[in-house]
């Protein structure tokens, strides 16, 4: 449970640094307008992100199923700002959007996984 708070508590620093990254895009002046609604799509996906990883360790401590749901929809808030991508291209968002996927969710699934056996 530990190692869980841990990548759960990396997961929701990470995930309000890129929020915060995200906020200021789309108050820049110089930010293009094609991607102002894609942003806009992409802060509610850390939103979800983020909140997900919130209740993941009150719920884990309770049903370790939960945690693993609670990972699987915080992957699934980042398929949606990789979906909103997809139409206008940003190598940062796509960049940050890579690591909360492939390092955060990932590592928080495989050790709620853990927990359940």
């Amino acid at each position: 449970m530990d190692l869980l708070q841990i990548a759960v508590d990396s997961a929701m620093d990470f995930g309000n640094k890129t929020y915060v990254f995200l906020k200021n895009m789309s108050k820049d002046k110089k930010t293009k307008p094609d991607l102002k609604p894609v942003n806009q799509e992409c802060l509610a996906a850390y939103e979800g992100f983020i909140s997900h990883f919130k209740d993941l360790i009150a719920e884990a401590k309770t049903e370790p199923a939960l945690a693993t749901y609670d990972s699987l929809l915080a992957r699934e808030e980042i398929h949606n700002s990789i979906s909103a991508l997809a139409s206008v291209k940003n190598l940062n968002i796509s960049a940050r959007n890579k690591i909360a996927e492939d390092y955060y969710t990932k590592l928080c699934i495989k050790i709620a996984d853990f927990l359940e056996t």
